[in-house]
């Protein structure tokens, strides 16, 4: 509930300087916002790219690491650009005063929204190992215990996958052939199996059926899924399935 909390506050606050600043002082923020956050999404997919150059790391984790740095970069540079061309986009002398203040308070809480959203789903991705063993962010934040981080645990607009561990939750359901997977796939895949969660999950039919046809709803409104995407086995998974060295994101051994 941590993550609920810190959410609600941020949020709060910026509406509240919505608020005093009104409407006029809002609209280029939000803007601007939704500018960085693409931009930030195709820095993701250029460090994504890295992987193919030897750098050894799954390319959700260089997808993580682009993202925050394009992020940071571009909300450093929007920093400076309205120092130099601060304004308002819209008049509020218009407006009624009341409306100007809650159109400001809306915007100022939207813009927000986003912006934590968007460096809590950079967050995860880099809370996936880097290398075969746990990170920090994946031991000390438990995501799937609050509202805010099971969002971003089952919507993660940063993440290059489809969804969460797409090729895991594929061998699991039978969608891609075991036939291609080596020994130690193989292994990771019988052991993620034989969990409660994967075992209620895999033997439900409607699911298995959605993620043959590469629809991901089921498993995002399944309440299942944010505890066994958060299974240190899963975290290894991420390693085992993007190994940036072979040509498919398999491992080759």
């Amino acid at each position: 509930m941590m993550l609920d909390g810190l959410f609600v506050l941020l949020v709060g606050q910026a509406a509240w300087m919505g608020w005093r600043r009104g409407l006029g002082s809002e609209v280029t923020p939000l803007v601007s916002m939704l500018v960085i956050v693409g931009l930030a999404r195709l820095g993701a997919a250029g460090f994504t790219a890295l992987a193919l150059l030897g750098i050894p790391w799954p390319q959700s984790y260089g997808a993580g690491v682009g993202f925050v740095a394009s992020l940071s970069i571009f909300l450093m540079i929007e920093r400076f650009i309205a120092g130099e061309f601060a304004g308002d986009v819209i008049s509020g002398g218009r407006m009624p005063h009341v409306v100007s203040r809650l159109g400001g308070a809306l915007l100022g809480a939207l813009r927000r929204c986003i912006l934590v959203i968007a460096v809590l789903s950079g967050a995860l991705l880099l809370a996936r190992p880097a290398t075969s063993g746990p990170s920090l962010l994946s031991t000390s934040v438990s995501w799937e215990s609050s509202h805010v981080g099971r969002f971003v645990l089952l919507r993660n607009f940063a993440d290059p996958d489809p969804f969460p561990r797409a090729e895991m939750f594929r061998s699991l359901a039978g969608v891609r052939g075991l036939d291609d997977l080596d020994a130690v796939q193989l292994e990771m895949v019988d052991s993620i199996a034989r969990s409660d969660a994967a075992r209620y999950l895999m033997e439900k039919r409607e699911i298995l059926e959605a993620v043959a046809r590469e629809d991901w709803r089921p498993l995002r409104l399944a309440p299942e899924t944010p505890h066994l995407l958060q299974d240190p086995l899963f975290l290894q998974a991420t390693w085992i399935f993007e190994d940036p060295t072979s040509e498919l994101g398999w491992a080759d051994e």
